[in-house]
């Protein structure tokens, strides 16, 4: 157990190896500024294991972005005295030998050595700290199963710097736009619906919302954009907090075979439709899509739950259904608060993946007698904000006729696009010899 001492058998020579690579790295500093400029983005005070070192590297880098002559040893131990740094380390002796062992050519191992092991003990203290929320009297294992994950993942985080030049930017976008035009497909994730990609240009590493009222079709929806991802081999997790598996599975054979629902849950099937099941479930065979049904959920399950998907069979799209139903971490928050910080961290899960993300979510009831807008989002206007794309599905009942309204979209324009839905498949597809498309911000979405 991680708790009994003789777990940390090796603890003494880790520290050596610590305090080693954080001396060396401050010696290399004292003998050639131009350290400085090499590890700042690797390494800052809090990563020493030895605040003093942590504290004097602090002041060194400060210094030497500011171009001060760290090299000059009468500049250097005055500026140290007067920051109070030069007793608190040894006096100029210890100065004087850090300087004179210093290896600049190693600076950059120094550094790299110094944030492996400030990971290690940021790790050892996740570690303790989920210990120790096992020990309650009423431990909730899901929380603590969020916390964990999130303290680890949290513990390896990189310092690298994430600043790119602009020629590094428009390059990797130059070269996703070459690739589209070889492949004559769209720089996104296609959704398989011609109408949608032609003004979307596909779906990005963005947080996609997908909002309608109850019977509309969010669901059905959903699975068409993770059914048509997934047949031209595109990796789908479908992650659904409201469906069981048994019934993910009806609607998927119904999409496919066109037998409704209603026949294959009551097991009206004549041999020829029963033999057009067995054909569909071998060709959904090969796709690499998964599903995982459960209730109650927090965003963090669903993070490490699509992290062991993206690790294990690789990840192009994940779709969560819905929003509502997702749990918070905080049980005693109110409705807008849990929504606010639910919405929150689907965008930061959505930035970590660097994958399309697209989340369906239920509208209020203000949008039973209107045509949605932004303000129908229940709960939380959050939503809107942390949103990269907002579309709705809008469908008077008994028609097919659908509208994709695009209510909010961060990279493009807002508008609708006219899609059909088939009721005995209970799938949408491009609306046949009609113009697909109206531009535009209409007034609906301005009442907000």
């Amino acid at each position: 157990m991680i708790d009994r001492p003789e777990f940390y058998q090796h603890r003494n020579e880790h520290q050596a190896n610590t305090i080693q690579a954080e001396q060396g790295l401050i010696g290399a500093m004292f003998k050639s500024p131009v350290c400085v400029l090499d590890v700042v983005d690797t390494v800052c005070g809090d990563d020493f294991s030895d605040e003093r070192y942590g504290r004097l590297f602090d002041f060194v880098v400060k210094l030497g972005l500011a171009g001060e002559p760290i090299q000059d040893d009468t500049f250097l131990f005055v500026a140290m005295r007067k920051a109070g740094l030069l007793d608190l380390i040894g006096g100029v002796a210890t100065v004087a030998r850090l300087a004179d062992e210093g290896l600049p050519q190693h600076a950059t191992y120094y550094s790299m050595e110094i944030a492996k092991w400030a990971s290690v003990r940021r790790i050892r203290n996740a570690a303790a700290n989920i210990l120790g929320e096992t020990d309650r009297l009423d431990p909730d294992p899901r929380l603590i199963a969020d916390s964990a994950t999130n303290r680890i993942l949290q513990s390896i985080e990189a310092r690298e710097s994430d600043l790119q030049t602009v020629e590094t930017v428009c390059n990797e976008t130059i070269a996703s736009i070459d690739a589209a035009m070889r492949n004559g497909q769209t720089i996104g994730l296609p959704t398989g619906i011609q109408s949608i990609d032609n003004i979307t240009g596909g779906l990005f590493s963005e947080l996609t919302i997908l909002a309608a009222r109850p019977s509309v079709g969010k669901t059905a929806m959903g699975l068409e954009l993770a059914t048509r991802a997934a047949r031209v081999g595109k990796r789908v997790l479908f992650c659904s907090l409201e469906m069981t598996s048994e019934q993910i599975g009806h609607r998927l054979l119904s999409r496919e075979t066109g037998i409704p629902i209603s026949d294959i849950r009551a097991g009206k099937l004549s041999p020829t439709q029963r033999n057009r099941l067995d054909v569909a479930r071998s060709a959904m065979k090969s796709w690499p899509w998964r599903f995982w049904a459960q209730g109650a959920v927090t965003v963090g399950q669903i993070q490490a739950k699509a992290r062991m998907h993206a690790s294990k069979y690789g990840l192009d799209l994940l779709v969560i259904d819905y929003l509502g139903l997702i749990r918070g971490t905080n049980q005693h928050a109110k409705p807008y608060e849990r929504i606010s910080q639910i919405s929150n961290d689907l965008a930061t899960l959505t930035k970590q993946l660097g994958k399309p993300v697209v989340c369906l979510c239920q509208l209020s009831r203000g949008a039973e007698t209107d045509r949605p807008r932004l303000d129908h989002l229940r709960d939380s206007g959050a939503i809107e904000q942390d949103a990269d794309n907002v579309w709705f599905l809008h469908r008077e009942r008994g028609k097919p006729e659908t509208e994709l309204i695009i209510a909010k979209a961060r990279q493009g324009e807002v508008g609708t696009i006219d899609l059909a839905f088939d009721s005995n498949r209970c799938s949408f597809g491009d609306k046949p010899e009609t113009p697909s498309y109206q531009g535009g911000y209409f007034d609906d979405f301005s009442k907000t």
